[in-house]
C-alpha cells in the first residue's frame, strides 16, 4: 500500500498561501463611511502623512451623526494621538473587530496588510447574498411586519368592535360565544404581559447604560445589542493569525486583546489564557482550556510547527466557524420565520371566526 509521505514544515510553508498576499475577508467591513474611512487611514499610512487632514476633509462628504464623529476623530488625531487610540476614543467610528485589528495591527506592524483586510471585497459576499427578497432574513423581516399589522388591527377589534359587540348580546339578553370569549380573555392577558415585558426591557437597558462600568467604546448599545448573542471566535481566530503571523509572542497579542476586546467574558478569558501562558503553559492547550480553541483545533495548532503555517490554519478555522454559524443562522432564521407564520395563521383565523360566530348569532338572536 503507498503511503502519503511526511511533509516537513517547509513544504508546509510552500503550500500555504502568504497572508500577506491574500487579506483576510472575515474582517472586511460592509459599511459605505467605515469603508471610506478606512480607505482614507490607508492612504494617509501609504504616503506617512498625518491622518486629521483626511480624515477632515472625508467628513465633510456626509452629513448628521457619521459626519460628527469623523470631525471628532480628526480633532484627535490633529493633537498628536495615534491613530489606534482616536479611533477607540470616538464612539461608534468603527466595529469593534475593525478597532481591536488596528489596535493589533499598529503592535505588529502589519497596518498595511490589516487594511487590506479591512477593505476586501471578500467580505461583502455573505451580505450581499442575505439581503435579496428571497432570503431568511428578509422572509423573518415580512412575517414581523404581519404580525404588526395583524397586531394593530386585532387591537382596534378588541379595544373599539368587542366591547360594542359585548354591550348589543347584553342588551339583547344574548351569549357571546366561547370562541370569542377566550379571545377576549386571552387578548387582555396578552396585553398585560406585553406591558410587563417592555416595562422589565426598559429598565434593563436604562441600567445598563448608567451603570456601566465599562470604557465608553466598549459599553453597552441597545443598538447593537446582537453583538453579545454572536460568537466572537470567528473574528477572533482571524486576529491571533495576524499576531501569530506578524511573529510576536502569543501572549503579546492576547495581551492587547484581553484590554480592547468589546465582550467582558471574552476579555476575562483572554486575560486568564495570558497569564496561564506567561507561567509556562502551552498557549494552544492553554486557549482550549479557555474555550477559545476547540481541542482538535489545538492540536492541529500544536502539530503546526512554523508561525506561516500557524496563521494560515487560524484563518482557515476563522473561515470554517464562520460558515457553520451562517448555516445555523440561516437555519434558525427560516425556522423561527415558518414558526412565526404558523402563529400568525391560527391567531388570524381564530379572531376571523370568532367574528363570525358574534355575527351570526347577533343575527340568529335578532331573528
Amino acid at each position: 500500500m503507498n503511503q502519503r509521505p511526511i511533509q516537513h514544515d517547509s513544504d508546509l510553508d510552500a503550500a500555504v498561501p502568504s497572508s500577506h498576499q491574500i487579506p483576510d475577508g472575515l474582517l472586511a467591513l460592509s459599511s459605505v463611511p467605515h469603508r471610506s474611512l478606512v480607505r482614507v487611514l490607508s492612504v494617509a499610512h501609504v504616503k506617512r502623512e498625518s491622518a486629521a487632514t483626511w480624515v477632515e476633509l472625508l467628513a465633510a462628504e456626509f452629513k448628521g451623526p457619521v459626519a460628527a464623529r469623523m470631525n471628532h476623530l480628526a480633532t484627535l488625531l490633529n493633537t498628536g494621538i495615534p491613530v489606534p487610540d482616536a479611533l477607540e476614543q470616538t464612539p461608534r467610528i468603527l466595529p469593534p473587530s475593525a478597532l481591536m485589528a488596528i489596535r493589533l495591527a499598529s503592535e505588529t506592524g502589519t497596518l498595511s496588510q490589516t487594511y487590506d483586510a479591512l477593505l476586501s471585497d471578500a467580505g461583502l459576499e455573505p451580505e450581499t447574498s442575505d439581503s435579496g427578497w428571497r432570503s431568511p432574513r428578509s422572509e423573518f423581516f415580512r412575517v414581523m411586519l404581519g404580525f404588526l399589522i395583524a397586531w394593530m388591527i386585532l387591537s382596534f377589534l378588541l379595544i373599539f368592535i368587542m366591547p360594542t359587540f359585548e354591550r348589543m348580546f347584553e342588551e339583547f339578553g344574548l351569549e357571546l360565544p366561547a370562541v370569542t370569549r377566550s379571545l377576549i380573555a386571552v387578548s387582555n392577558r396578552a396585553g398585560e404581559v406585553l406591558i410587563l415585558g417592555i416595562a422589565i426591557f426598559g429598565m434593563v437597558i436604562v441600567g445598563r447604560l448608567l451603570f456601566s462600568r465599562e470604557p465608553q467604546p466598549y459599553r453597552f448599545n441597545p443598538m447593537r445589542w446582537h453583538e453579545r448573542f454572536v460568537p466572537p471566535s470567528v473574528n477572533l481566530l482571524s486576529l491571533l493569525a495576524i499576531v501569530v503571523d506578524s511573529g510576536r509572542p502569543i501572549t503579546a497579542g492576547l495581551q492587547t486583546l484581553s484590554k480592547c476586546h468589546h465582550i467582558p467574558r471574552v476579555r476575562r478569558q483572554l486575560a486568564t489564557s495570558c497569564t496561564l501562558i506567561e507561567q509556562g503553559a502551552d498557549p494552544w492547550i492553554t486557549l482550549a482550556n479557555e474555550q477559545i480553541l476547540t481541542s482538535r483545533e489545538s492540536r492541529a495548532l500544536s502539530v503546526a510547527g512554523s508561525s506561516a503555517v500557524q496563521a494560515w490554519l487560524l484563518r482557515w478555522l476563522a473561515e470554517a466557524r464562520f460558515n457553520r454559524r451562517t448555516l445555523r443562522q440561516h437555519f434558525f432564521t427560516r425556522l423561527i420565520s415558518v414558526a412565526s407564520l404558523l402563529l400568525l395563521a391560527i391567531v388570524v383565523a381564530w379572531s376571523a371566526f370568532a367574528v363570525f360566530l358574534v355575527l351570526i348569532n347577533l343575527v340568529r338572536g335578532l331573528a
